[in-house]
């Protein structure tokens, strides 16, 4: 079988062309200098950016509080049904 796509290279990523190298280097400095710059605006930030944290994770960590479904809701519970029955007894 011959398929016309056979013997063509396929395109290369974006992140591994020179260019996605080139924006990631440039990103890394300017990172560095701002955080090097402005060092102590981030750690006067931190006490505040941690009691917001605090919410955000109760809310989307315990997901909203048993609102949701539970593993095991809506199975019968088969000990509960055989309680008090002798073996044999039927319903």
């Amino acid at each position: 079988m011959n398929h016309p796509h056979e013997g063509r290279d396929a395109l290369p990523s974006f992140w591994t062309s020179r260019y996605a190298i080139g924006l990631l280097v440039i990103g890394g400095v300017a990172a560095y200098f701002l955080l090097t710059e402005h060092l102590a605006h981030v750690v006067g930030a931190l006490p505040y950016l941690l009691l917001l944290a605090c919410p955000l994770m109760h809310v989307f960590m315990h997901g909203g509080h048993g609102h949701g479904h539970h593993p095991g809701e809506g199975k019968p519970d088969t000990d509960t049904e055989t309680k008090g029955r002798k073996p044999g007894e039927s319903s």
